[in-house]
């Protein structure tokens, strides 16, 4: 049965002040549309389930799946090769060749289906953002800093001896004339916390930080 409604407003305002009410209306309304013709909707829904592709896509995910795990295999891999760590990126290397070459045999070997093609693609992008992720997370290596503050660096250096880091003061020559510049070298995990414990000190401070490959010796912390 057609039903007209003539004598509703809708506040235009509200919906742009609260735009999730949008959703909550098309669910609202979709689960009337099916409610009420369930007898309708049922076989069509049942004739959809029917015609999709279950096994390619079944397929389609298993490369996803790979391709998931061995880009980020990579990217550590690439990581602890710069570092210098060539155990373990060499083992990780043969890991890595190995699921790469299931998945892109599941590939050649059905080239006809678009699924395969479009799972191994989607599967290499996340992979590659997971990977960055991962990298991040884990935090490989140390880092070398320097800061200069004009005011502050004294008080600079003390927060990361407190930090159980090893400091280094030297003169330097800027355009406002003499100065101090402060260096040393972090674990990356502790960069974040020292890098803001720094800008608590002097907001202004001038900081730069570089990728170390290899440091021997020197005062480190013991965690």
């Amino acid at each position: 049965m057609l039903r007209t409604f003539t004598s509703l407003k809708f506040d235009q305002t509200s919906w742009k002040r609260n735009p999730s009410w949008l959703g909550v209306t098309g669910a609202v309304i979709l689960a009337g549309v099916i409610t009420f013709n369930i007898q309708g909707a049922s076989p069509a829904f049942n004739t959809l389930i029917d015609s999709l592709p279950l096994q390619a896509i079944r397929g389609a995910l298993i490369i996803f799946g790979l391709r998931l795990t061995d880009v980020p295999i990579g990217t550590l891999k690439t990581v602890l090769m710069v570092r210098g760590m060539r155990t373990s990126a060499t083992l990780l290397g043969l890991l890595e060749v190995t699921i790469w070459l299931t998945a892109m045999g599941r590939v050649m070997g059905q080239l006809d289906n678009p699924w395969n093609i479009a799972g191994y693609a989607l599967g290499y992008s996340v992979g590659t953002w997971l990977g960055m992720w991962l990298e991040n997370r884990l935090a490989f290596g140390s880092v070398k800093i320097h800061t200069i503050s004009l005011t502050r660096n004294n008080e600079i250096a003390d927060v990361i001896r407190a930090a159980g880091y090893g400091v280094t003061q030297f003169q330097g020559y800027g355009q406002s004339g003499p100065l101090c510049i402060v260096g040393t070298i972090v674990e990356r995990k502790h960069l974040n916390g020292l890098l803001k414990s720094m800008r608590e000190i002097d907001a202004s401070v001038f900081i730069t930080v570089e990728d170390t490959r290899q440091v021997v010796g020197g005062h480190q912390p013991n965690t």
